[in-house]
Protein backbone atom coordinates (compact mmCIF):
# COMPACT_ATOMS: atom_id res chain seq x y z
CA UNK A 1 0.00 0.00 0.00
CA UNK A 2 2.97 2.18 0.88
CA UNK A 3 4.14 1.83 -2.77
CA UNK A 4 1.24 3.05 -4.29
CA UNK A 5 0.78 5.60 -2.01
CA UNK A 6 3.96 6.59 -3.08
CA UNK A 7 3.84 5.95 -6.80
CA UNK A 8 1.11 8.52 -7.01
CA UNK A 9 2.09 10.98 -4.89
CA UNK A 10 5.72 10.94 -7.51
CA UNK A 11 3.18 10.57 -10.83
CA UNK A 12 0.99 13.15 -9.40
CA UNK A 13 3.99 15.72 -8.60
CA UNK A 14 5.31 14.67 -12.94
CA UNK A 15 1.68 15.66 -14.00
CA UNK A 16 1.74 19.35 -11.89
CA UNK A 17 5.04 20.19 -13.58
CA UNK A 18 4.46 18.82 -16.79
CA UNK A 19 1.10 21.28 -17.04
CA UNK A 20 2.49 24.45 -16.02
CA UNK A 21 3.99 25.74 -18.79
CA UNK A 22 6.19 29.17 -18.92
CA UNK A 23 4.56 32.30 -20.55
CA UNK A 24 7.62 32.67 -22.56
CA UNK A 25 7.22 29.06 -23.95
CA UNK A 26 3.46 29.81 -24.95
CA UNK A 27 2.95 31.24 -28.75
CA UNK A 28 -0.47 32.87 -29.57
CA UNK A 29 -2.83 30.45 -31.72
CA UNK A 30 -4.52 33.14 -33.46
CA UNK A 31 -4.73 31.57 -36.87
CA UNK A 32 -6.70 28.44 -37.82
CA UNK A 33 -9.59 29.05 -35.54
CA UNK A 34 -13.56 30.06 -35.28
CA UNK A 35 -14.78 31.82 -32.52
CA UNK A 36 -17.90 34.68 -31.17
CA UNK A 37 -16.01 37.74 -30.89
CA UNK A 38 -18.01 40.40 -28.52
CA UNK A 39 -16.47 43.93 -29.47
CA UNK A 40 -16.86 47.52 -27.72
CA UNK A 41 -15.16 50.89 -29.34
CA UNK A 42 -16.11 53.96 -27.28
CA UNK A 43 -19.47 52.36 -25.76
CA UNK A 44 -20.38 51.00 -29.29
CA UNK A 45 -20.78 47.25 -29.35
CA UNK A 46 -21.02 44.52 -32.01
CA UNK A 47 -20.85 40.94 -31.96
CA UNK A 48 -19.26 38.56 -34.55
CA UNK A 49 -18.97 35.12 -35.84
CA UNK A 50 -15.13 34.97 -36.97
CA UNK A 51 -13.35 32.97 -39.01
CA UNK A 52 -9.49 33.11 -39.04
CA UNK A 53 -7.85 30.71 -41.77
CA UNK A 54 -4.19 29.11 -41.38
CA UNK A 55 -2.88 31.21 -43.67
CA UNK A 56 -4.50 34.44 -41.47
CA UNK A 57 -7.06 35.66 -43.45
CA UNK A 58 -10.33 36.28 -42.27
CA UNK A 59 -13.75 36.71 -41.93
CA UNK A 60 -16.03 38.76 -39.64
CA UNK A 61 -19.90 38.00 -40.08
CA UNK A 62 -21.46 40.62 -38.16
CA UNK A 63 -24.51 38.80 -35.95
CA UNK A 64 -25.32 41.99 -33.79
CA UNK A 65 -26.43 44.60 -33.35
CA UNK A 66 -29.34 44.13 -35.54
CA UNK A 67 -28.96 47.10 -38.29
CA UNK A 68 -25.47 45.41 -39.30
CA UNK A 69 -26.55 41.73 -38.82
CA UNK A 70 -25.49 39.73 -42.09
CA UNK A 71 -22.45 42.08 -42.94
CA UNK A 72 -19.26 40.27 -43.42
CA UNK A 73 -15.88 42.05 -43.25
CA UNK A 74 -12.97 40.15 -44.91
CA UNK A 75 -9.78 40.69 -44.05
CA UNK A 76 -6.66 39.95 -46.10
CA UNK A 77 -2.93 41.51 -45.41
CA UNK A 78 -3.62 44.95 -46.71
CA UNK A 79 -7.25 43.88 -48.83
CA UNK A 80 -10.98 44.03 -47.70
CA UNK A 81 -13.66 43.10 -48.82
CA UNK A 82 -17.26 43.99 -47.69
CA UNK A 83 -20.44 41.96 -48.33
CA UNK A 84 -23.56 42.36 -47.61
CA UNK A 85 -26.37 40.32 -49.45
CA UNK A 86 -25.17 40.36 -52.92
CA UNK A 87 -23.51 43.70 -52.40
CA UNK A 88 -19.65 43.47 -52.66
CA UNK A 89 -17.48 45.99 -52.13
CA UNK A 90 -13.40 45.51 -52.48
CA UNK A 91 -10.52 48.37 -50.62
CA UNK A 92 -6.81 48.21 -49.47
CA UNK A 93 -6.39 49.25 -45.35
CA UNK A 94 -5.58 52.11 -44.53
CA UNK A 95 -5.22 53.67 -40.53
CA UNK A 96 -8.58 54.57 -40.85
CA UNK A 97 -10.22 51.31 -40.65
CA UNK A 98 -8.69 50.74 -37.32
CA UNK A 99 -11.39 53.01 -36.38
CA UNK A 100 -13.94 50.41 -36.78
CA UNK A 101 -14.49 47.45 -34.67
CA UNK A 102 -13.43 44.66 -36.53
CA UNK A 103 -10.43 46.28 -38.17
CA UNK A 104 -8.84 46.84 -35.19
CA UNK A 105 -9.23 43.19 -33.89
CA UNK A 106 -8.05 42.05 -36.81
CA UNK A 107 -4.90 44.89 -36.74
CA UNK A 108 -4.11 43.01 -33.19
CA UNK A 109 -4.74 39.35 -34.18
CA UNK A 110 -2.68 39.97 -37.37
CA UNK A 111 0.21 41.60 -35.61
CA UNK A 112 0.65 38.10 -33.51
CA UNK A 113 0.78 36.22 -36.66
CA UNK A 114 4.71 35.82 -36.26
CA UNK A 115 5.39 32.88 -34.85
CA UNK A 116 8.69 34.01 -32.92
CA UNK A 117 5.72 36.60 -30.99
CA UNK A 118 5.95 35.19 -27.67
CA UNK A 119 3.82 35.79 -24.42
CA UNK A 120 4.39 37.74 -21.30
CA UNK A 121 3.08 36.23 -17.87
CA UNK A 122 2.37 38.74 -14.83
CA UNK A 123 0.34 38.07 -12.27
CA UNK A 124 -1.23 34.87 -13.41
CA UNK A 125 -2.39 36.93 -16.90
CA UNK A 126 -0.51 35.50 -19.93
CA UNK A 127 -0.69 38.20 -22.54
CA UNK A 128 0.75 39.52 -25.70
CA UNK A 129 1.11 43.04 -25.91
CA UNK A 130 2.23 45.47 -29.22
CA UNK A 131 1.30 48.41 -31.14
CA UNK A 132 -0.64 48.47 -34.03
CA UNK A 133 -1.24 51.31 -36.28
CA UNK A 134 -3.70 52.98 -34.13
CA UNK A 135 -3.16 51.72 -30.65
CA UNK A 136 -1.36 49.64 -28.10
CA UNK A 137 -3.15 46.33 -26.95
CA UNK A 138 -2.62 44.01 -24.62
CA UNK A 139 -4.20 40.49 -26.31
CA UNK A 140 -5.01 37.64 -23.27
CA UNK A 141 -4.43 34.56 -24.11
CA UNK A 142 -5.29 30.84 -22.23
CA UNK A 143 -2.67 28.49 -21.68
CA UNK A 144 -2.97 26.89 -25.03
CA UNK A 145 -2.45 30.01 -26.50
CA UNK A 146 -5.70 30.64 -27.61
CA UNK A 147 -7.26 34.38 -27.08
CA UNK A 148 -9.77 35.09 -24.54
CA UNK A 149 -9.85 38.89 -24.87
CA UNK A 150 -8.01 41.67 -26.27
CA UNK A 151 -8.02 45.62 -25.12
CA UNK A 152 -6.26 48.98 -26.14
CA UNK A 153 -4.15 50.43 -23.55
CA UNK A 154 -6.45 53.58 -22.95
CA UNK A 155 -9.67 50.99 -22.55
CA UNK A 156 -11.25 52.58 -25.44
CA UNK A 157 -11.35 48.89 -26.77
CA UNK A 158 -12.31 45.48 -25.72
CA UNK A 159 -13.02 42.36 -27.26
CA UNK A 160 -14.24 39.13 -25.42
CA UNK A 161 -13.45 36.07 -27.18
CA UNK A 162 -16.31 32.99 -26.99
CA UNK A 163 -16.12 29.21 -27.86
CA UNK A 164 -12.87 29.49 -29.26
CA UNK A 165 -11.98 26.73 -31.61
CA UNK A 166 -9.04 25.20 -33.68
CA UNK A 167 -10.20 24.25 -37.12
CA UNK A 168 -9.46 21.10 -39.02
Amino acid sequence: MKIITAISAVLSALLLCACGAAASDITPYTTGITFTADITLYNECCSAEVTVSKEGKARFELVSPESVEGLALIFSGSEVRAEFGELEYDYSVSPLDESGMCGRLYAIIADTFDPETKATAEADLIYVSGRTQDAEYRLYLGATGLPISAESANGSFTAVFKNVTVTP
